[in-house]
């Protein structure tokens, strides 16, 4: 299976009267999101980087996953730790 690791997103969060709450953090925990260049998988790949989880997208589409990989690269400062 070819890989694509990008390492440096808290998710889950839900809003009540006095606003929103984390339901668990993520920050500093690693993650496999397999479909994570493109879709669904890309956007929870964004969110789990936005809250400091260490990502690794598995997907069959390779050169989307180099692209995406470059992408988020850019813009969230991340090197690549393969």
């Amino acid at each position: 299976m070819n890989k694509i690791c990008l390492f440096p997103l808290n998710c889950c969060h839900f809003s009540d009267k006095s606003g929103t709450k984390k339901m668990f953090d993520v920050k500093g925990k690693r993650a496999i999101v397999t479909g994570g260049s493109q879709g669904l998988g890309k956007e929870f790949t964004r969110r789990l980087l936005q809250d400091g989880c260490k990502v690794c997208i598995a997907d069959v589409a390779v050169d989307l996953g180099e692209k995406t990989k470059q992408e988020f690269q850019k813009n969230f400062g991340l090197q690549d730790n393969r």
